[in-house]
């Protein structure tokens, strides 16, 4: 009778467990529909994903460069071996180290580089060598202990090893800080005095100022919280401000009261 009795008790476990089954089947069937039009929804947002354009608006002949095997292709066709890095520019221009630590234009042997970097739209390339003296192609600059390209014109705002601020190779006068406007070259930089300097020309004693990476606009205050466009004067009282990236200023007085220049 023990023996039937489990045995009816494992008959029942049994149909239990099917009629689960079952109704997680059906379940699961009711909910078909339901996932895949989840699974086209998120298809379509992740289609709908945009990414940052990797090319500027200027950028039309960006070749394709690649290593395979240690070879370097630029459009498909041979540029050099043993290649370990590259940067490509606009212009077609590829700069590129090999595993000797020669550093090239295309074909071009610039020379023995520690670090290297290539204006996008220009295609100049700035390198400097173990030594630690700066060039931009083949014109030697000077020992550099902190350098910056700009994107779009090529030029090279740079700080040799006597805090003196260059721009190519004009000499500014001896900088604090300083930053390069990368669409337009221009160099905002402050003296151990505090006083903001835009190129070559002086701006006033500043307590903050900004720089607009695509116009070379610099907005700055001054200690009386007069706020300055470039040289001009363009509000008082202000208790802050914005520089937007297409060089409108605009900032609140305070009152309050919101102003654009």
């Amino acid at each position: 009778m023990k023996a039937i009795a489990l045995a009816l008790s494992l008959v029942a476990v049994g149909l239990e467990a099917a009629a689960q089954t079952a109704a997680l089947s059906e379940a699961f069937n009711a909910l078909r529909p339901n996932l895949g039009k989840a699974a086209r929804v998120m298809e379509r947002r992740k289609a709908a994903f945009v990414r940052p354009a990797e090319l500027p608006e200027t950028c039309a002949s960006l070749p394709v460069v690649y290593i395979q095997n240690g070879i370097l292709y630029k459009d498909g066709q041979e540029l050099g071996r043993w290649a370990q890095s590259y940067k490509a520019s606009c212009t077609g221009t590829v700069a590129w180290l090999d595993t000797t630590g020669t550093l090239r234009a295309d074909r071009e042997a610039l020379g023995r580089a520690a670090a290297y970097d290539i204006s996008l739209v220009t295609g100049d390339v700035l390198w400097t060598d173990h030594s630690g003296l700066l060039s931009r192609n083949r014109q030697a600059l000077g020992r550099a202990q902190r350098s910056s390209m700009a994107s779009h014109t090529g030029d090279v705002a740079w700080l040799d090893y006597g805090g003196m601020l260059h721009k190519n190779a004009a000499q500014l006068g001896r900088a604090q800080q300083f930053l390069i406007s990368g669409r337009t070259g221009v160099v905002a930089w402050t003296d151990s005095w505090g006083r903001l300097h835009k190129d070559d020309a002086e701006l006033g004693q500043s307590s903050r100022w900004s720089l607009c990476d695509r116009t070379g606009d610099i907005a700055w205050l001054d200690s009386w919280a007069n706020l300055y466009k470039n040289e001009v004067k363009v509000g008082e009282g202000v208790t802050n401000y914005t520089l937007r990236e297409d060089g409108r200023l605009i900032w609140q007085d305070s009152r309050g009261r919101h102003h654009q220049a």
